[in-house]
């Protein structure tokens, strides 16, 4: 029986020496949280947080407005103190060591009251213009398109129009090296150089000087 009791007490004295030489590795923060008229702020949330180790804890101030954060690693915190009808602090830069307790406390302002705006009106469209065309079987058997290509109805869409430079379709102004151009759902461009196959025939009209004809 007392090697029972002398084996326990020595298990409990390592345990409470390796405990005490954890705890002796850290360090830990506290403080009190007040008003502006200097009374204590019980319920306040304490927020620390280490940006490099990405560690964050939260805690509550107790009655008296105390808080006490433990066990903490050395390094450099900061502390953000928030409470409902107050404006939140911030403590920046506070630096614990081993086995020391750094105390700092706040003086927090009345906040103004947070106010919510209820918008019911439809947002604006701040998307990118898409004009659309169709043609039914009637117009594309009746309008005087020459080679009944489907390149030649894309032209007839808004803001269509030949690049005279490549000889592409422009869609808005932009290159038409940069149009997508789909047929029947299939994909209907340029492998290499963008762009709808084959090109196209420019709006431009080529004039033969009348000095050239003989």
């Amino acid at each position: 029986m007392r090697l029972r009791v002398l084996a326990f007490l020595c298990v409990l004295g390592s345990s409470l020496s390796l405990s005490a030489q954890t705890d002796a590795n850290k360090g830990q923060i506290s403080g009190t949280v007040y008003d502006a008229a200097q009374a204590v702020i019980p319920g306040a949330r304490v927020i620390v947080q280490r940006a490099e180790t990405g560690f964050r804890r939260e805690v509550l101030t107790n009655s008296v407005g105390q808080y006490r954060v433990v066990l903490l690693d050395p390094g450099t915190y900061t502390l953000t103190v928030e409470k409902t009808g107050f404006a939140p602090r911030t403590a920046e830069e506070v630096r614990v060591t081993v086995g020391a307790s750094v105390g700092v406390d706040f003086v927090l302002e009345v906040g103004a009251a947070a106010e919510t705006v209820e918008v019911t009106a439809s947002a604006v469209n701040i998307t990118l213009p898409a004009p659309a065309a169709t043609l039914g079987l009637q117009a594309i058997t009746n309008l005087p398109i020459n080679g009944r290509r489907f390149q030649d109805f894309a032209v007839l869409t808004p803001t269509v129009q030949v690049d005279p430079q490549r000889g592409q379709l422009s869609f808005v102004g932009q290159r038409g090296i940069n149009s997508n151009v789909m047929l029947d759902g299939a994909d209907y461009n340029q492998p290499f150089f963008g762009g709808i196959r084959g090109g196209e025939r420019s709006n431009f009209i080529f004039t033969v000087p009348q000095s050239a004809i003989q």
